[in-house]
């Protein structure tokens, strides 16, 4: 590779890790800090040290919205006294906007967004400026205000400014010089749906100036409907248990309502040493002693903990997800159908097509067989990759199984999605039966060495694919095994049929699984669909190898047991049959 070309495409993977790390909730969202500043007798004798003083404080409080009165300033001014707001902004790291008006008084504000638009309202008054100047945001209306010192003139404002609260649809704050015994207040005004918590209110002593700014801290409570980052999905089903995933926009107290009806209810929240889990937007539930076979109903609940401190704790509002259902696996069951994906690589026109293909067909649980989750940036990346499959194949109501593939292992969040996962047995490979059929999946890890370049000498699966051999080894010697009428082996990297140099897992598993009587082993990862008969390649058993991400190669597999025959079907985009297996 070119030493120039290999530097750029490292310098670029590293800018584009670090800028894709940070990750914001709904309620570090809705924490918003309010200011407000009557600079009357500051804007009369401004300094560039005043300025960088009153800046940095702003900076200190972290503040979002700031509203300042009696500004003298004139965007058209070149001396340093008509540019008080620029110098401010440019300290207080905020963008500024004003509005002259009378007396070359001028109301300014400053954000950490540009508004979508701003404008100035007049009020009652005479000889000073009173009015109101009004940026409206994305989120909220922001008003910097000069009340009138008379208690008539403030009537007469009154209805102006139900006017204009009126013509809007969001919070509305307005900040700014009453004229009262209090010097700065801050008012919020909004609809039930984006009710709010005060946080803090404090006035804030400056060197300069006898006035002391006002903030306001404002936790805004996530509405009930927005509660849910994403819809649950089921993870490592069970005769008679079922792992339910969920995580919350917000950091909130969870938990599952669930029975063989809607009625008759029971509750589920996760504890640990004693202690409910509610410290960050990740749920994991585990249902257990439910009756195999059975369907059971389930919604997912969430109410907010907007503050939770050691001797305090304030509650939001509670969200809840629509009833979703599921029927667990019976023991001896002899049917069942699932369906099987590999190498989507988060292709949306592929998963749209191979989910409409799936919605005709009657399945019970979905095999993605790697390379479905690729390269996750961080959790909201990863978060939204399975969100997205989960609505494909609804996950909600049929429980997913993610095998491991070599784009799964990829990138800076790639050690941080077992958490949002669930494998039977807890790792990367395991083993489960659903009904007569024992199920077996292996983590083939990277398709290159460990000391390939690219990976930084983090990697090391040459250890964990030996570990898988001990696993093997003990697996096949299991009642589970030997007594199951099917055995299905499934695995990212062919083991047979991989036309690349670098095959470790077929020195290393090849021996002990020439031992183990599988009836198919389905793989992926060659983006090309193909079949091998057994002993066709020195294959043990027959391998069905999946498609991959463009609309020419991707395939939807049907595994389909009854009673005694599996059958096997491989559908194409335009829902051709294009290969039938019987077993």
């Amino acid at each position: 590779m070119n030493k120039h070309f290999k530097f750029f495409l490292i310098l670029f993977s590293m800018i584009i890790s670090l800028n894709s790390l940070g990750q914001t909730t709904k309620q570090s969202d809705n924490y918003i800090r309010f200011m407000s500043y009557d600079l009357n007798d500051f804007s009369h004798s401004p300094s560039i040290k005043n300025c960088e003083e009153l800046g940095s404080l702003i900076r200190k409080e972290r503040a979002d919205f700031v509203a300042l009165q009696n500004l003298v300033c004139s965007e058209s001014s070149s001396d340093f006294s008509g540019n008080v707001l620029k110098q401010i902004a440019l300290e207080s790291k905020l963008f500024p906007v004003f509005e002259p008006a009378q007396d070359s008084q001028t109301l300014g504000i400053l954000s950490t967004e540009k508004p979508i638009k701003t404008r100035l309202v007049q009020l009652p008054g005479e000889g000073k400026t009173n009015a109101m100047m009004i940026a409206e945001y994305k989120r909220l209306v922001f008003v910097s205000i000069n009340f009138s010192v008379s208690d008539q003139e403030k009537a007469q404002g009154l209805p102006i400014i139900l006017e204009e609260l009126k013509s809007f649809d969001k919070p509305f704050v307005l900040a700014g010089n009453w004229n009262s015994k209090k010097q700065q207040d801050i008012a919020l005004y909004c609809s039930e749906k984006d009710s709010f918590v005060k946080r803090f209110e404090k006035s804030i002593k400056v060197p300069f100036s006898t006035q002391k700014p006002l903030s306001v801290g404002v936790q805004f409570l996530v509405p009930e409907d927005e509660m849910f980052a994403y819809p649950p999905y089921l993870q490592n089903p069970k005769n008679d248990a079922m792992t339910i995933m969920a995580q919350t926009s917000c950091i909130a107290e969870c938990w599952v309502e669930y029975g063989l009806d809607t009625l008759n209810l029971q509750k589920n929240r996760t504890y640990y040493a004693g202690q409910v889990v509610c410290h960050d937007i990740e749920h994991k539930f585990h249902l257990d002693g439910l009756k195999e076979g059975h369907t059971y109903y389930y919604r997912v609940c969430a109410r907010e903990i907007v503050e939770s401190q050691a001797y305090h704790k304030t509650f939001g509002k509670t969200g809840k997800t629509p009833w979703r259902k599921f029927t667990l696996p019976r023991k001896n069951s002899n049917d069942f159908t699932a369906i099987i994906v590999n190498d989507l690589h988060d292709a949306k026109s592929t998963i749209d097509i191979l989910s409409k293909l799936a919605s005709d067909i009657r399945y019970d649980f979905v095999i993605c067989n790697g390379d479905c989750l690729p390269e996750p940036t961080n959790r909201n990346h990863a978060m939204r990759m399975i969100s997205t499959l989960n609505k494909a194949f609804n996950g909600e109501e049929h429980p997913m199984f993610f095998i491991r593939g070599n784009h799964e292992i990829r990138n800076a969040y790639s050690s941080g999605m077992s958490s949002l996962i669930e494998n039977p047995g807890g790792k990367e490979y395991g083993a489960f039966n659903w009904g007569d059929t024992r199920f077996v999946f292996l983590d083939c890890g990277e398709d290159k060495p460990d000391d390939f370049w690219v990976y930084y000498g983090l990697n090391d699966f040459d250890g964990f694919r030996k570990e898988q051999i001990d696993f093997l080894s003990q697996e096949i010697r299991t009642k589970d095994f030997k007594k199951s009428k099917m055995r299905i082996l499934i695995n990212h990297i062919p083991i047979w049929g991989n036309s690349g140099d670098y095959q470790p897992c077929t020195k290393l598993w090849a021996n002990v699984l020439s031992k183990a009587s599988f009836d198919i082993n389905f793989a992926a990862h060659m983006h090309r669909m193909k079949y091998y008969k057994k002993g066709e390649i020195s294959n043990p058993f027959p391998v069905l190898v999946g498609g991959g991400p463009q609309y020419e190669h991707a395939r939807l597999i049907v595994l389909e047991k009854k009673s005694d025959k599996l059958f096997v079907k491989v559908l194409n985009t335009k829902g051709q049959t294009v290969l039938s297996l019987e077993f």
